[in-house]
């Protein structure tokens, strides 16, 4: 309003009232984000390859070092110790998870209760604060993982993995060849049933475990399966000799004899009418022959016969 001959000039400011100003109501909206500090453990179950889950996780830990060092962000590919930082953060992780009363009465006492189904492996925490294996390899020049192997538990979604994993790396080999390799750097609990279970469920394994087929054997003939006298049911072979296998002690006695009888090969039938009818003659003393009649004699039908 203007005070000296404006617009609206014979009014006073103080006299507009309040209501015919229009005011903006403002809403207060209050958002709250509840989040998850445990997503390694959102992560786990996403993923059924072990080296996926190992990249994933090392991206997400480079994303994060980007955002806290703005001035040093890293778009290349991955470093061999960006994984291995995400395979410690995953071991832990699953550690904690499993073994946290185990690792709590560690870190006080420095040592497990002496009922825990650790405490033959003798654990510690190294400076990741990874449990591993102790023992008395403390000055073995090997690699540290392979002399304090990184404990595991045995039923858990990351064993599984990492069994499958070394399953595939060493192309589908057995249970003692994955475990061989599973304890240069992992010490599972149970071990041998995990790898078991693991090459169990392996569809390519499956299918080349094929089972071949066994066909079933006929009857025996009467002359093999009743009781007779010596040389009563004999047979004549004349393309090979029999293999005889004697018994000692009790049993029963497997008698059997070589006949040199040089024949025409092509008359086999009037060979064995002979022989059915004269009996096989073996010296029994000293210029003695003992003559053995037979009643049923067989021979192969081979072709050399």
């Amino acid at each position: 309003m203007y005070s000296e001959g404006g617009l609206y000039s014979d009014y006073s400011t103080k006299e507009i009232p309040t209501d015919a100003i229009e005011c903006e109501k403002m809403k207060t909206v209050v958002f709250s984000t509840v989040t998850d500090s445990n997503w390694i453990g959102y992560l786990l179950p996403k993923y059924s390859s072990f080296q996926k889950l190992l990249r994933v996780v090392a991206w997400c830990l480079r994303f994060v070092n980007n955002l806290r060092s703005l001035s040093h962000v890293q778009t290349r590919f991955l470093y061999a110790a960006e994984l291995n930082q995400a395979h410690s953060i995953i071991i832990v992780h699953v550690q904690r998870e499993v073994f946290f009363e185990k690792i709590q009465t560690l870190e006080r006492k420095g040592q497990v209760s002496s009922q825990s189904k650790l405490v033959m492996l003798h654990p510690f925490l190294d400076d990741e604060r990874i449990l591993r294996v102790g023992g008395r390899l403390r000055n073995v020049n090997v690699p540290k993982s392979t002399k304090h192997p990184i404990v595991l538990p045995k039923s858990h979604y990351i064993t599984e993995l990492v069994v499958r994993h070394y399953h595939h790396k060493y192309l589908h080999g057995g249970s003692e060849l994955i475990l061989s390799a599973l304890r240069m750097q992992y010490w599972i609990i149970s071990a041998r049933t995990v790898v078991r279970k693991v090459i169990r469920k392996c569809v390519a394994c499956f299918r080349h475990k094929n089972v071949f087929s066994q066909q079933l054997m006929g009857d025996l003939p009467v002359s093999r399966v009743n009781p007779g006298r010596a040389f009563s049911k004999s047979g004549v072979d004349f393309a090979g000799p029999f293999q005889v296998k004697p018994r000692r002690g009790r049993g029963s006695i497997i008698t059997a004899a070589v006949i040199l009888d040089p024949q025409n090969l092509n008359n086999r039938k009037k060979f064995l009418k002979r022989k059915l009818k004269e009996g096989f003659g073996f010296p029994r003393e000293r210029n003695q022959v003992k003559v053995f009649a037979c009643n049923s004699l067989s021979s192969k039908t081979g072709e050399t016969f």
